[in-house]
């Protein structure tokens, strides 16, 4: 089901369905190309991550003007608080795409912490590869701040 248009150039959000995953992995190839050089996502992986969430709710999908998917923001319930992922394409979307990803992302933590009745302080985490200095510095902007590295060894 799309939204209205959004102001950012001419994008649109949308909620996914399955039918979307192969898109959405395209994407996230993109940004794995970019940041190390090779693909590192799966399909199987993302329609497992799917399986676990609510895709009419905790998902959106951002499409440019040509209908390709150059934006992907999802949130999880995880035991101990909230997991974000985001993918914006690394040549074809604007700089305010992360604002709005991220913020639709927040929304729905708080959103998804009224609903269960938590207390205030939220923890909201996401992992951002080194190699994309653009979403560390949007991060830093929304006031998140590094806790710790994960390296990874091949």
């Amino acid at each position: 089901m799309l939204d209205n248009p959004d102001p950012i150039s001419n994008l649109t959000f949308a909620r996914p369905s399955l039918s979307d995953a192969a898109a959405v992995l395209d994407l996230m190839i993109a940004v794995d190309i970019a940041e190390y050089g090779e693909p590192d996502s799966e399909l199987e992986d993302l329609l497992q991550e799917w399986q676990e969430i609510d895709l009419s709710q905790d998902v959106w999908l951002v499409y440019d003007h040509q209908n390709r998917v150059v934006g992907y923001g999802k949130v999880a319930v995880l035991d101990e608080g909230f997991q974000m992922d985001f993918y914006v394409h690394p040549q074809s979307s604007p700089g305010e795409l992360r604002d709005e990803i991220i913020t639709r992302c927040e929304k729905r933590v708080q959103e998804l912490q009224h609903s269960k009745g938590d207390q205030p302080a939220v923890d909201l985490n996401t992992i951002v590869s080194q190699a994309n200095p653009e979403n560390i510095s949007t991060l830093e902007k929304h006031g998140y701040e590094l806790v710790k590295y994960y390296l990874r060894m091949q």
